[in-house]
């Protein structure tokens, strides 16, 4: 659930499979570069508004990369802890 955010992210034109027991900032760090973004930003954009810091929302992560919740939640390490 994203809150009080409000709709879906974009998905991000290049597509990467998380590792299994991949850290969550390790995938992110690899889906922005695959996708020539900075990933200090891409953390930020996932973890979104108010406060651009912190545990990147899960949902948000699987709408930028394409995934189900599910998915991520199997594959990477301590996805599902606050």
């Amino acid at each position: 659930m994203t809150g009080s955010l409000s709709g879906r992210l974009a998905r991000l034109p290049v597509q990467l499979a998380p590792r299994l027991g991949e850290e969550p900032d390790s995938f992110i760090r690899r889906l922005a570069r695959a996708n020539h973004r900075k990933p200090t930003y891409l953390h930020g954009h996932l973890r979104g508004p108010p406060f651009w810091f912190g545990k990147p929302l899960l949902d948000r992560l699987a709408d930028a990369a394409g995934r189900s919740p599910e998915v991520l939640e199997r594959a990477l390490a301590d996805a599902n802890s606050p």
